[in-house]
């Protein structure tokens, strides 16, 4: 791990990211952090939107300039129309994203490669290195020379306008990349946590932090019971048995035979992977880097389902907003697409305001 790079990595995430909170500040409004909690998925939404879209002609700088373009006018824009940003709040989620983003630094140093075994991570580096290479988009599919890539890329495409903003090759960018994706998913369910309870007069913080370390930290219960079965020897085993779970081979036996993959197969021949278990397993897969993206909708609806009936204009702005995050979702990965749907519907049958105005 080259740390000058995390360094560059950090310091250039929280740089979009302020750049963002002036455009957050203004369709997030009616939000008590004004939406501070979401102005980093929102950095990356506009990266890949436009990145996408001007990549189809010209991939690399010329659609990573775009997206700066774009960022820094509408930041302009915001801040000439009035826009009040709340710089403590995201000086808040700065420090839960930094916390977040060191992490899984730290994780990625004592296990840094992409190796073939225990997931898809030679998928994952192949279509970042493809997309460092690419000129136009699609991507050049690495195991069909001559042929584009069918498949769902656009993480993997944010991940490479990053590598190529901070000069850094695929092998450095995979692991910064699966931080930054970290982080922003913890840091983001802070923000939007802490604004759903700000509106119904609850602490903000309280519920940021809990909302964090459900998403960041939390697993499902095989690894503390099975924690119990080597604390309290046979009794502890015997808890273990209880469970349902095997007791040889976990760390029932001893911390030297603990193996986190033990905890994604819980109930037999299904996957209950939760995010901690993926980013531990360290693929730079779609479904790790959906999620941000996905809270992002939920932010903009939830703002639309707190904004007065009367302000129609404003609610159909947010509602336009959904769109253009929710067509990234769908090239980011398509599993998650269905969700844009259901919360959009949700929003506009249940909010305080008539869906048909």
């Amino acid at each position: 791990m080259e740390y000058a790079l995390v360094f560059v990595w950090w310091l250039t995430i929280l740089t979009l990211a302020v750049a963002a909170v002036p455009v957050a500040a203004l369709l997030f409004r009616n939000l008590d952090d004004a939406g501070a909690g979401l102005a980093l998925p929102l950095a990356l939404a506009v990266l890949g939107v436009v990145g996408y879209w001007v990549g189809r002609l010209a991939f690399g700088w010329p659609a990573l300039i775009a997206a700066l373009t774009i960022l820094l006018g509408s930041m302009v824009v915001a801040l000439r129309r009035g826009a009040r940003p709340d710089w403590d709040r995201f000086a808040e989620v700065a420090t839960v994203f930094t916390l977040a983003f060191g992490l899984l630094i730290a994780v990625r140093a004592v296990d840094p490669s992409a190796y073939p075994v225990g997931g898809e991570k030679f998928l994952d580096m192949g279509m970042l290195a493809s997309l460092l290479r690419a000129d136009t988009l699609p991507p050049e599919d690495v195991w069909f020379a001559g042929e584009s890539v069918r498949y769902y890329y656009g993480g993997h495409m944010v991940a490479a306008l990053l590598g190529t903003l901070t000069e850094t090759s695929a092998a450095y960018a995979y692991n910064a990349a699966l931080a930054v994706f970290y982080a922003t998913y913890v840091s983001t369910a802070y923000g939007l946590a802490g604004a759903v309870a700000a509106a119904r007069d609850r602490s903000y913080r309280a519920a940021g932090v809990t909302a964090a370390l459900f998403v960041g930290l939390a697993s499902n219960a095989a690894t503390p019971i099975r924690a119990l079965g080597w604390l309290f020897g046979d009794a502890g085993r015997g808890i273990v048995r209880l469970a349902g779970l095997e007791v040889e081979g976990t760390l029932a036996v001893g911390a030297s035979e603990f193996h986190f993959w033990d905890a994604r197969t819980v109930i037999q021949d299904s996957i209950q992977e939760f995010p901690l278990f993926a980013f531990l397993n360290g693929d730079l897969h779609a479904h790790m880097m959906s999620p941000p993206f996905l809270l992002l909708v939920a932010g903009l609806l939830f703002a639309y389902y707190v904004t007065p009936e009367r302000a129609t204009w404003r609610r159909r702005a947010l509602l336009a907003a959904v769109a253009p995050v929710g067509g990234l979702i769908a090239v980011v990965n398509t599993w998650s697409f269905p969700a844009v749907g259901g919360l959009t519907w949700l929003a506009l049958a249940l909010a305080p305001a008539t869906p048909w105005s």
